[in-house]
């Protein structure tokens, strides 16, 4: 390690002990003596504040760890999404020129200085590019990526001594940091970002659209999109919570709230359960409303990604709950959740039982209230539950809830009488594939056919291994009591995909027969075989 990163190193790891002396000290001091002041939550957010970048990012990745922190600290780490002081107008310009490799003005025709917002890792200008293209120019804050490395360094060790220590019970320290760190550096990666952004408009609908990206002026740490001229979700929200619906439509006059939120809900559906690539940060500050009430989604730096069998286990869900199939909603529930030696899955499955039912029965009455159909009700008190009986969501789930949940929160704000669950029902009636195209979907699956292969060459050694253990009398089941959920996922996708192979090659020997009605008697089995291995029915 050069020796400015070791001093940098030593650096951070004082100004972290200094803030933690800080922080203990006047938590003990709270305990002893009635002092005025901020409550635990408002500490902990004020501390990762003032220890800069890296511990920012830290405070937004535990927001979203609803599954393991209470729900009031979460919400104040949430405000570590807001808006941030900028950075000098001529850092910025001069980050700019370093990374284009030439003077502003020979790059753009103009460049406005004041930022058109700030926040942790960079802020963004307006500029025109020579040809006359209104752009949207990011640019990261300086020495990042260094502070961020030594910061990581640092946290490490200290992960490690508290796995040791097992400070966090079964849970590990270490594995969530790396998590966090992954999470992390994909976001400072603003070519990752351009390529997100790219890959998401490639499937956009009509009335949603994402910025296009000018390669020509985007590194690594600079990112230009086209400049997209729409107003701020978050400026009508605040206009409709202050001045009602009559203030925002003598503001807004071309403005339909119920088609902005239908595109929104639809856009963001299709996002998570038909394309599995959707923005993982989706608050009303990251999206634009443009005059003919279509939709954009701008900053791509959180995105989130689901496979298949994981868009499936979650449309399952949504789907069986809104017919009221509960017991087969929380199955699928349940899949999205890992459980270790800690959890009481029994206690669980009751609870979040009644809840589901509960919030059935109240989406089935037309005079019940709005609010209380909507999904962020229930998906409060399912975490909770889930919280309380030691159960952990992996981080593309935690994404998802918090995209549903950001959903939710932003139909309740602009319109008390927007049915999201309704929208919900619509969605899945008019975009959810039918069986044909699940079948189409496995055959075109490269990830899954090269599973399927593995499992194969595998198979011999697998059944030789197993026939040996029955001779010897020591075959017995396993229990994975502490699996994570990625492991958990995969083996039930080898399962999956085994069934869809087995099938697909019975349809396929079938197919070149001159059987008739054995034939057919085949193909249809092979298609409910099939059909059962795609809707997630295979044993597990």
């Amino acid at each position: 390690m050069r020796l400015r990163d070791r001093v940098l190193e030593v650096r951070r790891a004082l100004e972290l002990a200094w803030t933690v002396a800080r922080f203990g000290t006047r938590m003990v001091a709270g305990r002893f003596l009635p002092l005025r002041g901020p409550g635990l939550p408002v500490q902990i957010r004020e501390a990762l504040e003032d220890l800069g970048l890296t511990y920012l990012k830290l405070g937004q990745y535990l927001a979203m760890r609803f599954d393991i922190l209470p729900p009031e600290v979460c919400r104040e780490l949430g405000r570590l999404f807001d808006e941030v002081a900028p950075l000098p107008a001529e850092v910025a310009r001069s980050i700019v020129e370093e990374e284009l490799g030439a003077p502003i003005d020979e790059r753009f025709a103009r460049f406005e200085s004041e930022p058109l917002a700030a926040a942790s890792v960079a802020q963004v200008h307006r500029a025109w590019t020579r040809d006359g293209d209104a752009v949207a120019v990011k640019v990261q804050r300086p020495g990042i990526e260094r502070v961020f490395s030594a910061d990581i360094r640092i946290m490490r060790r200290l992960t490690r001594l508290a796995d040791a220590l097992h400070l966090l019970g079964r849970l590990s320290a270490t594995e969530m940091l790396e998590q966090f760190a992954n999470w992390t550096i994909r976001e400072i990666d603003f070519e990752q970002e351009g390529r997100t952004a790219e890959l998401v408009a490639r499937n956009a609908e009509r009335y949603e659209i994402e910025p296009s990206v000018h390669w020509d002026l985007t590194t690594s740490r600079v990112l230009t999109l086209e400049f997209i001229d729409g107003h701020s979700l978050a400026r009508i929200i605040r206009v409709i919570e202050q001045d009602g619906a009559e203030g925002a439509a003598r503001e807004y006059p071309w403005l339909d709230v119920d088609l902005v939120l239908h595109h929104l809900t639809f856009a963001t559906l299709r996002q998570v359960f038909v394309t599995g690539l959707f923005h993982g940060d989706p608050h009303p500050g990251n999206v634009l409303v443009l005059e003919d009430n279509r939709i954009a989604f701008v900053d791509f730096g959180i995105f989130g990604e689901l496979a298949g069998f994981d868009r499936d286990t979650l449309g399952a869900q949504i789907e069986q709950l809104a017919i009221g199939n509960i017991d087969e909603s929380l199955r699928a529930y349940e899949r999205q959740l890992a459980s270790t030696a800690e959890s009481d899955v029994r206690a669980f499955r009751t609870e979040a039982r009644e809840v589901l039912t509960r919030w059935y029965q109240l989406s089935l009455r037309s005079d019940s209230p709005i609010a209380e159909r909507h999904l962020g009700r229930y998906i409060g008190e399912m975490i909770d539950i889930s919280r309380r009986y030691r159960l952990l969501y992996d981080m593309s789930f935690l994404l998802y809830w918090r995209t549903l949940n950001a959903l939710d929160s932003t139909a309740l704000r602009m319109s008390p009488t927007y049915d999201l669950m309704e929208e919900l029902r619509r969605f899945f009636e008019e975009i959810r594939p039918d069986l044909i195209e699940r079948v189409m979907g496995v055959a075109m699956d490269r990830r899954g056919w090269a599973r399927v292969r593995g499992i194969g060459q595998e198979a011999p050694d697998r059944v030789a291994a197993l026939i040996g253990e029955a001779a010897r009398g020591s075959l017995v089941g396993t229990v994975f009591a502490g699996e994570r959920t990625s492991a958990r996922r995969a083996r039930h996708a080898e399962t999956r995909w085994l069934g869809a192979a087995v099938a697909g090659v019975a349809l396929i020997v079938v197919a070149g027969s001159g059987a008739h009605t054995a034939g057919l008697l085949a193909v249809a089995t092979g298609l409910l075989l099939t059909a059962a291995t795609l809707r997630g029915l295979a044993p597990r």
